[in-house]
C-alpha cells in the first residue's frame, strides 16, 4: 500500500501527487497542516526528522525527499515510464530535477513569503509566527523565512531570488526549443519537478514578466494543463483560500518585481 505524508499546498507535494496521478496510482492520504505544526509531531519527526513533506510510505518502507520520491514510484511502478531511455535523456532529466533542490525551491519559498505568505503570518494568532520559526530544525530556513516575512520586499534576498527564476525560466526557454517537453519529446521527471514553481508563478501573475520573451513557457504551461493529471492535482487547491490569496497579492506585487528583474 502506498501511503503520503503531505500538505496540498506544498510545492513539493505537487510534483509527487502529479506524478501519482500521471500513473493513475491510489494511494492513502495522511494531510499534515504545516500551520498547525503537525510536520513537528513526535510521530511525523520519526518519518522525517527533518519535519518536512512530503514523505511516502510504501508497504512499511519510508521515503523522504520528493525528488527521491519520483524516482523511487518510477523504478517501482515503471509503466508508465516518466525518465528517458537514453543514457544522454536522463542526464539531462536530472539536470531539471536538481534545480528545485539546489536552491530553487528555497528561492521560491522566500519569493512565496515576501509576495504572499507573510500576509497570512501577521494575520495568525499573536505568537503563532515566532513559535513556528523558532521550532523549525532548520535554523537557516527559519531565518529566510523571518526575513521575508518581517522586510517583505525589502528582504535583499528577494533580488537573487528573481533572478534565478529568470535565469531559469530562460534557459526553459532554450530547452522547450529543442523539444516539447524538457528532456525530450515526452513528459517527464523534469517537467513533473518545474509544474509546481512555473504553476505558481503564473498563479501570483508574475510569469507574465517573461511573457514576450520566453512564449514556449508559456505553450508548455498550456500542454500541462491540458493532462489529465493537472485538473486531478490542481483542481481543489485551485479553488483554496490560499490560492486566491497569492492571485490578489501577487498582483498587487507585480510590478514592483518586474521592476527588480529588469533592474
Amino acid at each position: 500500500m502506498l501511503e503520503l505524508y503531505h500538505s496540498p499546498g506544498s510545492s513539493c507535494c505537487v510534483k509527487v501527487r502529479f506524478l501519482l496521478n500521471e500513473k493513475d496510482l491510489a494511494y492513502k492520504e495522511h494531510l499534515v497542516d504545516l500551520r498547525r505544526g503537525d510536520q513537528l509531531a513526535p510521530e511525523f519527526l520519526k518519518l522525517n526528522p527533518k519535519a518536512e513533506v512530503p514523505v511516502l510510505v510504501h508497504d512499511g518502507f519510508v521515503v523522504p525527499e520528493s525528488t527521491v520520491i519520483m524516482e523511487y514510484l518510477d523504478d517501482t511502478f515503471p509503466a508508465p515510464a516518466f525518465r528517458p531511455a537514453d543514457p544522454a535523456g536522463r542526464a539531462r532529466m536530472r539536470l531539471w530535477t536538481k534545480w528545485p533542490d539546489e536552491g530553487g525551491h528555497v528561492a521560491y519559498s522566500s519569493l512565496a513569503f515576501a509576495v504572499s505568505h507573510r500576509h497570512l503570518a501577521h494575520d495568525s494568532t499573536p505568537g503563532w509566527v515566532e513559535n513556528q520559526l523558532r521550532e523549525k530544525p532548520d535554523r537557516m530556513r527559519q531565518a529566510r523565512q523571518r526575513n521575508a516575512i518581517e522586510l517583505g520586499f525589502d528582504d535583499p534576498a528577494l533580488r537573487t531570488t528573481l533572478r534565478k527564476f529568470d535565469q531559469v525560466i530562460r534557459q526553459m526557454e532554450d530547452a522547450l526549443g529543442a523539444s516539447p517537453w524538457l528532456a525530450g519529446h515526452s513528459l517527464s521527471l523534469a517537467d513533473i519537478a518545474m509544474i509546481p514553481y512555473i504553476v505558481r508563478l503564473d498563479l501570483m501573475t508574475l510569469l507574465n514578466i517573461w511573457k514576450v520573451d520566453c512564449p514556449r513557457v508559456f505553450d508548455w504551461l498550456a500542454h500541462v494543463r491540458a493532462r489529465p493529471a493537472y485538473s486531478k492535482t490542481y483542481d481543489e487547491l485551485d479553488r483554496s483560500k490560499s490560492h486566491e490569496l497569492m492571485r490578489v497579492n501577487g498582483a498587487q506585487a507585480f510590478e514592483k518585481l518586474r521592476e527588480l528583474v529588469v533592474a
